[in-house]
């Protein structure tokens, strides 16, 4: 009986050691788990730069702009570009007027005749303007007459050498009688055949004078006209053609 109970109170001592002994292999398993993870901070591990996640807008697929619809008149987007066209017409350049010969420059100059079939070509001629002089009544040389002169005029004398280029015979009438004049702020004025002294001038160009092929004359052509402004002579050949100008300065 004593064996029975000694040998009962072994087991219970020997099973009560391994509960002691598990317990406290299980306290200090727990407690060494909570200091571990209490005192050792696990280094965190290195962001990895992870793709932004895309936008909705980039992620999707890209929207197709819809062109605007072509403004009337306008080209579309897949239509070469038209050019605009004004409805009213474009305004053409100026025609070049007749020259304005300096002193030394030659014109070569076609003169025509009025017919009643039309205008029509009688000669061709190379024009030299020589010289132009201009004298107010205090000025006029040697015995020209002062009298013919009302206030505010002068007396022009215009050097020509003309030339007959042509095949045919010509007059020099366009280049003495043929003349109007035009002042710088527009005004019209008659142009007068005027006289200076023999012995001042040139020859004085005879409206009845004729030039055959390759003959040539120079004379003077001796008008009355306004001196308070400059202004232009106008020349012009029998059918009323405007050839060409001499530019006057006033001297009144």
């Amino acid at each position: 009986m004593k064996r029975v109970i000694a040998a009962a109170s072994t087991v219970l001592v020997i099973f009560g050691g391994v509960a002691a002994c598990g317990s406290s292999t299980s306290n200090d398993t727990s407690g060494d788990t909570v200091s571990t993870e209490t005192q050792k901070e696990t280094p965190a591990e290195p962001k990895k730069d992870s793709p932004a996640e895309p936008n909705k807008e980039s992620s999707a697929e890209p929207k197709k702009e819809t062109p605007a619809e072509p403004k009337t008149g306008a080209p579309s987007a897949s239509e070469p570009p038209r050019e605009e066209t004004s409805s009213e017409p474009e305004s053409q350049p100026a025609a070049e007027g007749p020259p304005t010969l300096k002193v030394g420059e030659t014109v070569h100059v076609e003169t025509t005749e009025y017919s009643e079939d039309g205008d029509t070509l009688n000669g061709t001629a190379d024009v030299t303007l020589v010289s132009v002089k201009e004298y107010s009544a205090a000025d006029l040389p040697g015995d020209s007459f002062d009298s013919e002169l009302e206030a505010g005029q002068e007396i022009a004398a215009v050097t020509f050498k003309i030339k007959n280029t042509g095949g045919t015979e010509i007059s020099v009438m366009p280049y003495n009688s043929s003349l109007t004049w035009t002042g710088k702020d527009g005004k019209v004025a008659e142009v007068i055949p005027g006289y200076l002294d023999e012995t001042s001038a040139s020859e004085d160009l005879n409206g009845t004078m004729s030039l055959k092929p390759g003959e040539y004359v120079q004379g003077d052509t001796v008008v009355i006209i306004p001196g308070t402004q400059p202004g232009k002579l106008h020349i012009e050949d029998d059918s009323g053609k405007h050839l060409f100008d001499v530019n006057t300065q006033g001297v009144a």
